[in-house]
Protein backbone atom coordinates (compact mmCIF):
# COMPACT_ATOMS: atom_id res chain seq x y z
CA UNK A 1 0.00 0.00 0.00
CA UNK A 2 0.91 3.20 -0.81
CA UNK A 3 2.69 5.85 1.93
CA UNK A 4 0.66 8.62 1.31
CA UNK A 5 -2.79 6.46 1.95
CA UNK A 6 -1.13 4.85 5.03
CA UNK A 7 -0.71 8.39 6.06
CA UNK A 8 -4.46 9.45 5.57
CA UNK A 9 -5.69 6.58 7.42
CA UNK A 10 -3.62 6.92 9.96
CA UNK A 11 -4.34 10.97 10.68
CA UNK A 12 -8.11 9.53 10.27
CA UNK A 13 -7.72 7.05 13.45
CA UNK A 14 -5.92 9.87 15.20
CA UNK A 15 -8.63 12.47 14.76
CA UNK A 16 -11.47 10.02 15.90
CA UNK A 17 -9.64 9.18 19.00
CA UNK A 18 -8.73 12.94 19.64
CA UNK A 19 -12.44 14.04 18.70
CA UNK A 20 -13.69 13.02 22.51
CA UNK A 21 -10.74 15.28 24.16
CA UNK A 22 -11.52 18.14 21.76
CA UNK A 23 -12.80 21.04 23.76
CA UNK A 24 -14.51 23.69 21.57
CA UNK A 25 -16.08 26.73 22.66
CA UNK A 26 -18.77 29.23 21.38
CA UNK A 27 -22.71 29.91 21.22
CA UNK A 28 -24.26 26.68 20.73
CA UNK A 29 -27.92 28.30 21.14
CA UNK A 30 -28.86 31.85 19.50
CA UNK A 31 -32.93 32.50 19.12
CA UNK A 32 -33.97 36.06 18.22
CA UNK A 33 -37.54 35.48 18.08
CA UNK A 34 -38.27 39.74 16.85
CA UNK A 35 -36.09 38.60 13.30
CA UNK A 36 -32.79 39.85 12.47
CA UNK A 37 -33.93 43.70 12.61
CA UNK A 38 -36.50 43.62 14.95
CA UNK A 39 -39.25 44.33 12.93
CA UNK A 40 -40.17 40.79 11.67
CA UNK A 41 -42.12 38.28 14.62
CA UNK A 42 -40.03 35.15 14.99
CA UNK A 43 -42.70 32.02 13.88
CA UNK A 44 -42.28 28.50 15.58
CA UNK A 45 -43.86 27.36 11.70
CA UNK A 46 -40.84 28.91 9.89
CA UNK A 47 -37.44 28.70 11.11
CA UNK A 48 -36.11 31.13 8.80
CA UNK A 49 -38.06 34.18 10.52
CA UNK A 50 -36.18 33.10 13.71
CA UNK A 51 -33.46 36.02 12.65
CA UNK A 52 -29.70 35.78 11.86
CA UNK A 53 -28.09 33.97 13.23
CA UNK A 54 -30.44 31.13 14.32
CA UNK A 55 -28.46 28.66 16.19
CA UNK A 56 -30.28 25.37 17.22
CA UNK A 57 -33.60 24.20 16.92
CA UNK A 58 -36.92 24.96 18.36
CA UNK A 59 -40.13 23.45 19.23
CA UNK A 60 -43.27 24.07 20.61
CA UNK A 61 -46.56 22.44 21.26
CA UNK A 62 -50.08 23.68 22.06
CA UNK A 63 -50.67 27.31 24.11
CA UNK A 64 -50.87 29.67 21.31
CA UNK A 65 -52.10 32.97 21.86
CA UNK A 66 -51.65 34.84 18.27
CA UNK A 67 -52.67 33.25 15.26
CA UNK A 68 -49.10 34.37 13.46
CA UNK A 69 -47.90 32.06 16.49
CA UNK A 70 -45.14 34.43 17.37
CA UNK A 71 -42.52 32.66 19.22
CA UNK A 72 -41.72 34.81 21.96
CA UNK A 73 -45.61 33.48 23.82
CA UNK A 74 -45.55 30.13 25.02
CA UNK A 75 -48.30 30.04 27.46
CA UNK A 76 -51.66 28.27 27.59
CA UNK A 77 -54.77 30.23 26.61
CA UNK A 78 -57.22 29.78 29.05
CA UNK A 79 -57.05 26.02 30.42
CA UNK A 80 -53.83 24.39 29.65
CA UNK A 81 -51.73 23.53 32.54
CA UNK A 82 -53.97 24.19 35.37
CA UNK A 83 -53.05 23.45 38.99
CA UNK A 84 -55.57 22.54 41.41
CA UNK A 85 -54.57 24.00 44.77
CA UNK A 86 -56.24 23.69 48.34
CA UNK A 87 -56.74 26.88 50.22
CA UNK A 88 -53.69 25.82 52.83
CA UNK A 89 -50.32 23.97 52.71
CA UNK A 90 -47.76 23.31 50.36
CA UNK A 91 -48.04 21.71 46.63
CA UNK A 92 -45.96 21.24 43.55
CA UNK A 93 -46.74 24.65 41.78
CA UNK A 94 -44.37 22.84 38.63
CA UNK A 95 -47.16 20.57 37.16
CA UNK A 96 -46.74 18.38 34.64
CA UNK A 97 -45.97 20.84 31.27
CA UNK A 98 -49.22 20.56 28.72
CA UNK A 99 -50.34 21.70 26.35
CA UNK A 100 -48.18 25.31 26.29
CA UNK A 101 -44.53 23.72 26.28
CA UNK A 102 -41.66 25.76 24.41
CA UNK A 103 -38.53 23.89 23.89
CA UNK A 104 -35.15 24.76 22.89
CA UNK A 105 -32.52 22.19 22.01
CA UNK A 106 -28.55 23.69 21.96
CA UNK A 107 -26.60 23.10 18.65
CA UNK A 108 -24.44 21.28 20.45
CA UNK A 109 -24.73 19.92 24.51
CA UNK A 110 -22.96 22.53 26.97
CA UNK A 111 -20.88 21.73 30.07
CA UNK A 112 -21.94 22.54 33.65
CA UNK A 113 -20.14 21.75 36.69
CA UNK A 114 -18.41 18.58 36.95
CA UNK A 115 -16.66 18.88 33.39
CA UNK A 116 -15.82 22.59 33.43
CA UNK A 117 -12.56 23.83 34.95
CA UNK A 118 -10.96 27.00 36.53
CA UNK A 119 -12.03 30.06 35.00
CA UNK A 120 -14.65 28.15 32.08
CA UNK A 121 -18.25 28.80 32.28
CA UNK A 122 -21.71 28.44 30.39
CA UNK A 123 -23.97 31.15 30.49
CA UNK A 124 -27.84 31.01 29.60
CA UNK A 125 -28.98 34.86 28.92
CA UNK A 126 -32.75 35.35 27.64
CA UNK A 127 -35.55 38.10 28.28
CA UNK A 128 -38.87 37.23 29.75
CA UNK A 129 -42.12 38.73 30.37
CA UNK A 130 -45.88 37.24 30.98
CA UNK A 131 -48.99 38.16 29.96
CA UNK A 132 -52.53 37.98 31.54
CA UNK A 133 -54.34 38.95 34.68
CA UNK A 134 -53.56 37.19 38.16
CA UNK A 135 -53.64 38.62 41.55
CA UNK A 136 -51.59 37.25 44.67
CA UNK A 137 -53.37 34.13 45.70
CA UNK A 138 -54.29 32.82 42.31
CA UNK A 139 -50.74 32.39 41.00
CA UNK A 140 -49.72 32.44 37.31
CA UNK A 141 -46.60 31.21 36.99
CA UNK A 142 -43.78 31.25 34.26
CA UNK A 143 -41.10 28.10 34.49
CA UNK A 144 -37.94 28.29 32.76
CA UNK A 145 -36.00 24.71 33.21
CA UNK A 146 -32.53 23.93 31.90
CA UNK A 147 -31.72 19.62 31.44
CA UNK A 148 -29.60 17.99 30.58
CA UNK A 149 -29.24 15.12 27.43
CA UNK A 150 -30.43 12.66 29.87
CA UNK A 151 -33.70 15.02 31.02
CA UNK A 152 -32.13 15.82 34.60
CA UNK A 153 -32.50 19.20 35.20
CA UNK A 154 -29.78 21.47 35.82
CA UNK A 155 -31.38 24.61 36.82
CA UNK A 156 -35.04 26.31 37.42
CA UNK A 157 -36.18 29.78 37.03
CA UNK A 158 -39.66 30.43 38.17
CA UNK A 159 -41.20 33.71 37.56
CA UNK A 160 -44.47 35.04 39.98
CA UNK A 161 -46.45 36.80 38.14
CA UNK A 162 -49.30 38.07 40.28
CA UNK A 163 -51.09 41.73 39.47
CA UNK A 164 -50.85 43.59 42.89
CA UNK A 165 -47.55 45.40 44.27
CA UNK A 166 -44.89 42.64 45.72
CA UNK A 167 -46.61 39.94 43.90
CA UNK A 168 -44.13 40.06 41.08
CA UNK A 169 -40.95 38.33 41.99
CA UNK A 170 -38.54 35.59 40.69
CA UNK A 171 -36.81 32.80 42.32
CA UNK A 172 -33.57 30.70 41.47
CA UNK A 173 -34.84 27.00 42.36
CA UNK A 174 -32.57 23.91 42.51
CA UNK A 175 -33.90 20.17 42.48
CA UNK A 176 -36.53 19.55 44.30
CA UNK A 177 -37.43 23.12 44.96
CA UNK A 178 -40.80 22.65 43.40
CA UNK A 179 -43.47 23.89 45.76
CA UNK A 180 -45.50 27.11 46.89
CA UNK A 181 -47.64 27.51 50.29
CA UNK A 182 -50.80 28.67 51.26
CA UNK A 183 -51.97 29.84 54.75
CA UNK A 184 -55.71 31.04 55.11
CA UNK A 185 -55.59 31.48 50.85
CA UNK A 186 -52.68 33.69 51.19
CA UNK A 187 -49.82 33.06 49.54
CA UNK A 188 -47.26 32.41 52.29
CA UNK A 189 -43.69 31.33 50.65
CA UNK A 190 -42.49 29.90 47.34
CA UNK A 191 -39.44 27.10 47.40
CA UNK A 192 -36.34 28.59 45.73
CA UNK A 193 -33.63 31.90 46.66
CA UNK A 194 -35.38 35.21 45.49
CA UNK A 195 -33.38 36.65 43.39
CA UNK A 196 -36.17 39.97 42.11
CA UNK A 197 -38.41 41.52 43.85
CA UNK A 198 -41.49 43.71 42.99
CA UNK A 199 -40.54 43.62 39.29
CA UNK A 200 -42.82 46.70 37.33
CA UNK A 201 -46.32 45.96 36.45
CA UNK A 202 -44.61 47.01 32.79
CA UNK A 203 -43.37 43.01 32.65
CA UNK A 204 -47.08 41.62 31.89
CA UNK A 205 -49.54 42.46 29.53
CA UNK A 206 -53.02 41.76 28.99
CA UNK A 207 -52.93 42.47 25.17
CA UNK A 208 -51.82 39.09 24.11
CA UNK A 209 -51.00 40.51 20.59
CA UNK A 210 -48.72 42.70 22.39
CA UNK A 211 -44.96 42.25 24.10
CA UNK A 212 -45.04 43.72 27.17
CA UNK A 213 -43.04 47.46 27.76
CA UNK A 214 -40.96 46.07 30.91
CA UNK A 215 -38.86 42.61 30.32
CA UNK A 216 -37.03 41.53 33.04
CA UNK A 217 -32.86 40.32 31.92
CA UNK A 218 -32.71 36.64 32.80
CA UNK A 219 -28.58 35.40 33.44
CA UNK A 220 -27.74 32.04 34.62
CA UNK A 221 -24.29 31.43 34.57
CA UNK A 222 -22.90 27.38 35.55
CA UNK A 223 -19.04 27.64 36.37
CA UNK A 224 -17.10 24.41 38.14
CA UNK A 225 -18.62 25.21 41.66
CA UNK A 226 -22.38 24.91 40.97
CA UNK A 227 -24.50 27.87 39.36
CA UNK A 228 -25.70 31.56 39.85
CA UNK A 229 -28.60 33.67 38.58
CA UNK A 230 -29.54 36.99 38.39
CA UNK A 231 -32.77 39.21 37.17
CA UNK A 232 -32.84 42.63 35.94
CA UNK A 233 -35.59 44.72 36.32
CA UNK A 234 -36.74 47.00 34.00
CA UNK A 235 -38.95 49.55 35.53
CA UNK A 236 -40.67 49.14 39.14
CA UNK A 237 -39.31 49.34 42.94
CA UNK A 238 -37.61 45.86 42.20
CA UNK A 239 -34.42 44.72 44.05
CA UNK A 240 -31.74 42.69 42.03
CA UNK A 241 -30.37 39.98 44.45
CA UNK A 242 -28.38 37.36 42.44
CA UNK A 243 -28.00 33.55 43.66
CA UNK A 244 -24.79 32.08 44.12
CA UNK A 245 -23.53 28.99 44.65
CA UNK A 246 -26.45 26.92 43.40
CA UNK A 247 -26.29 23.24 43.24
CA UNK A 248 -27.16 20.86 40.66
CA UNK A 249 -28.15 17.81 42.63
CA UNK A 250 -29.87 15.76 40.00
CA UNK A 251 -26.81 13.43 38.33
CA UNK A 252 -27.10 16.07 35.23
CA UNK A 253 -23.54 15.94 33.08
CA UNK A 254 -24.20 18.58 30.34
CA UNK A 255 -27.07 21.10 29.88
CA UNK A 256 -28.72 19.73 26.47
CA UNK A 257 -32.09 21.55 26.13
CA UNK A 258 -34.10 24.52 28.04
CA UNK A 259 -38.22 24.38 28.48
CA UNK A 260 -40.42 27.10 28.78
CA UNK A 261 -44.13 27.05 30.08
CA UNK A 262 -46.86 28.28 32.39
CA UNK A 263 -48.78 27.40 35.14
CA UNK A 264 -51.81 28.87 37.32
CA UNK A 265 -54.34 28.16 39.35
CA UNK A 266 -57.19 26.15 38.44
CA UNK A 267 -59.80 28.62 39.78
CA UNK A 268 -58.50 31.04 37.04
CA UNK A 269 -59.24 28.62 34.06
CA UNK A 270 -60.55 31.46 31.88
CA UNK A 271 -58.11 33.38 32.12
CA UNK A 272 -55.44 34.02 29.86
CA UNK A 273 -51.93 33.00 30.98
CA UNK A 274 -48.33 32.75 29.60
CA UNK A 275 -44.85 33.92 29.18
CA UNK A 276 -42.91 35.96 26.70
CA UNK A 277 -39.19 35.07 25.09
CA UNK A 278 -37.07 36.50 23.34
CA UNK A 279 -33.08 37.07 23.15
CA UNK A 280 -32.43 33.12 24.17
CA UNK A 281 -28.36 32.65 24.19
CA UNK A 282 -26.49 29.94 25.57
CA UNK A 283 -22.46 30.23 25.62
CA UNK A 284 -19.74 27.67 26.77
CA UNK A 285 -16.40 27.27 27.32
CA UNK A 286 -16.37 23.81 26.90
CA UNK A 287 -18.66 21.51 24.42
CA UNK A 288 -19.94 17.91 25.06
CA UNK A 289 -18.26 16.09 22.49
CA UNK A 290 -19.10 12.82 21.17
CA UNK A 291 -16.94 10.17 21.88
CA UNK A 292 -16.34 8.22 18.44
CA UNK A 293 -18.09 4.94 18.36
CA UNK A 294 -16.05 1.74 19.22
CA UNK A 295 -16.92 0.48 16.22
CA UNK A 296 -15.17 2.76 14.25
CA UNK A 297 -12.01 3.08 16.17
CA UNK A 298 -12.10 -0.74 15.55
CA UNK A 299 -12.75 -0.66 12.30
CA UNK A 300 -9.95 1.86 11.68
CA UNK A 301 -7.36 -0.09 13.62
CA UNK A 302 -8.10 -2.77 11.56
CA UNK A 303 -8.03 -1.71 8.52
CA UNK A 304 -4.70 0.41 9.41
CA UNK A 305 -2.91 -2.57 11.02
CA UNK A 306 -4.31 -5.07 7.84
CA UNK A 307 -3.06 -2.78 5.20
CA UNK A 308 0.18 -2.33 6.89
CA UNK A 309 0.70 -5.97 6.63
CA UNK A 310 0.41 -6.06 3.13
CA UNK A 311 3.69 -5.85 1.09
Amino acid sequence: MSLPLRSLLFSYLMALIAASSQARAGVVLDMNFEGATGSVPGNLSTTGMLGTPAIGTLSATGGFVSGTRRAWTSGSNRDANNITTMPDGSFNDVGTPAGNVLLATLAAPAAITGALGPGQTTTVDFDLASFGNNNQNNFKYAHIIGLSSSGQEVFQILYRAGSGAGTRDAFAREFGEDNTTFAGGVLASVDGTQILDNSGNANNSTNTGARPTGVLGINITIDEFGWNASAIPNGGSSVNTPATGLGIASGATDLAEIIFFSSQNAANGTQNNGLWIDNLVVNTDLEIIPEPSSAAVILALAAFGGLRRRR
